[in-house]
């Protein structure tokens, strides 16, 4: 195994044309077996060089996970299934239906412990792009639908005991005096609640916090524990929340979708769940990737699938998608290319 060095070199910062450029300047071996890779589409440049892979790693060799101590229905983070009120009131939740799946809407508070589910949308209480950006810098209102959604909300006094309690949570850490948070009546925590119905930043959590079977801390329920079934619908209630944000905010340019799943990805709860968040620009290298396609239509298949093909990159492939090893990223990564005629992810 070899390891990897990022550089953070742009080689094409110039803006030449690349669609006709040499395929060995993304990809070279050199004559000692470094291998060196530039990302075609960022300009990112990272050597393998041979054999750091097998330098000593600082791993505790003693490590042995503690047993796990089961709580059904789980309760061990603010995401799991017995703490609703932990986090924002929930969007939707996607619900098995028989042998299919339904979408739940418009629950309230004291309804929440009512009906199972696989996964839920939830607005994030800490967003990276707040609602009083797009309001200060955009004038931007809630739809007639968001406003609507809120209003059913607050039918019920659990859902305005649930919001209060939420927003002091978050004003202490903010550093609030508690003087101060104590003075506020309750209409005014009532306003400050447009952000879970309107805002820009949304998680989908998934039920399970550990795996069916788990026996000690260390069986996390992840993506690949998902049936293929499960799988699908995890993408799907992710699309369905991209489509509903930009279609109430049209400020919107662009949304970016991860998974940093556990601490060392920066997430705060090791519970399986995607973050979804709207931003206002596209960013250089999007704007990169844009003038690359007004120059070469077919480029992402150019620097896609055909390049990895002819370098022995390819790692999977079926009807519906290939899947390629990723050139020019900071750790090893694995991209892939969906073979559908649509382009964009909720045409797919």
């Amino acid at each position: 195994m070899a390891g990897f060095v990022c550089l953070y070199n742009d080689r094409f910062s110039d803006k030449k044309t690349v669609a006709h450029m040499d395929y060995s300047i993304y990809y070279h071996t050199m004559p000692d077996g470094t291998i060196k890779q530039v990302n075609p589409f960022t300009g990112t440049e990272v050597w393998s060089v041979s054999g750091r892979g097998r330098k000593p790693l600082d791993y505790d060799q003693e490590h042995r996970p503690k047993k796990l101590h089961r709580h059904e229905p789980e309760d061990y983070c603010s995401f799991c299934p017995t703490r609703f009120r932990d986090i924002p009131p929930e969007k939707t939740r996607l619900v098995r239906d028989g042998d299919s799946y339904k979408l739940v809407d418009g629950l309230t508070s004291s309804q929440y412990e009512n009906e199972d589910y696989l996964f839920r949308r939830v607005p994030n209480l800490f967003e990276i792009v707040s609602l009083n950006y797009w309001r200060k810098n955009y004038d931007y209102k809630l739809s007639e639908k968001q406003l609507n959604l809120k209003d059913q909300f607050m039918q019920d006094p659990a859902s305005i005991d649930h919001i209060v309690a939420l927003l002091q949570y978050k004003m202490r850490l903010q550093g609030i005096p508690e003087e101060e948070i104590t003075r506020m009546d309750t209409n005014t925590f009532i306003s400050d609640a447009d952000a879970f119905f309107g805002g820009g930043h949304e998680m989908i959590i998934a039920r399970r916090h550990y795996k069916e079977n788990a026996e000690t801390e260390d069986d996390l329920c992840a993506s690949g524990d998902l049936s293929v079934d499960e799988h699908e619908q995890y993408f799907r209630l992710t699309i369905d929340a991209m489509v509903d944000i930009t279609e109430n905010n049209k400020y919107v340019r662009y949304i970016s979708v991860f998974q940093n799943w556990m601490k060392p990805a920066g997430a705060s709860f090791d519970h399986l769940h995607k973050q979804i968040v709207a931003i206002d620009e596209w960013g250089a290298a999007i704007e990169r990737q844009i003038s690359m396609v007004k120059e070469d239509k077919n480029i992402f298949n150019v620097f896609g699938p055909n390049f990895a093909a002819l370098n022995n990159l390819v790692f999977a492939e079926n009807d519906f998608a290939v899947a390629c090893i990723g050139i020019g990223h900071r750790h090893p990564t694995i991209e892939i290319y969906s073979k559908s005629v649509h382009a964009r992810p909720d045409e797919h």
